[in-house]
């Protein structure tokens, strides 16, 4: 194995571990990562969804285990998430490489600044117990396409959107981790192009 190889898989192993505690996906680090060392972006874009993918199921897996997964809240994100991810996807074909990584820097600062700055702490006592259909599916809407148009897995969108609604962090975080994987898978390829 030569030593890139092991660079990126140590940086995947480690970025994922981190990232799912919060359940996102670690793309939204390992893209940049990826292409500032030289891969191109057409190839950390698939290399960054399939980690997310990977890391998401063993979350998954772990939530579905000690029963902390709302399927029921997370499925309006899922079904429109996993409608809205291709779609993003085609349309990564046809906007020029250059305005694709304006959205990428959009997106990146959007969730860095929502973790940064955004406080949920007014709902501590009063988190929403509903289950609605119309926010989250409006969130999966947004978070399907950006993970299709970007290759990261729409949990920086989704995260944030959801909490920003009155839902619990907790909660947020395992439906998260639970539709990552779904709407990741459902893009098709990659664009081929070069960047």
């Amino acid at each position: 194995m030569d030593s890139m190889t092991l660079i990126i898989v140590l940086l995947s192993f480690g970025l994922s571990f981190i990232f799912a505690l919060g359940g996102v996906g670690s793309a939204v680090v390992l893209i940049p990562t990826l292409s500032w060392l030289g891969i191109p972006f057409n190839l950390a874009r698939p290399t960054g969804l399939f980690v997310n993918c990977v890391s998401m199921l063993g979350a998954t897996y772990s939530n579905i285990k000690e029963k902390r997964l709302d399927i029921r809240l997370g499925l309006p994100i899922i079904i429109s998430s996993i409608i809205m991810a291709p779609v993003g996807a085609w349309a990564g074909h046809l906007i020029p490489s250059h305005f694709l990584l304006m959205v990428f820097i959009a997106f990146l600062f959007f969730s860095g600044t929502m973790i940064l700055f955004f406080k949920g702490s007014k709902y501590a006592d009063q988190y929403r117990e509903d289950r609605p259909v119309v926010g989250p599916l409006l969130v999966g809407v947004l978070a399907g396409f950006i993970s299709g148009l970007l290759g990261v897995g729409g949990g920086g969108v989704i995260s944030p959107l959801m909490v920003l609604q009155g839902f619990n962090p907790k909660k947020v975080t395992s439906v998260t981790a639970f539709s990552v994987p779904l709407s990741g898978q459902a893009q098709g390829p990659a664009p081929t192009r070069q960047f």
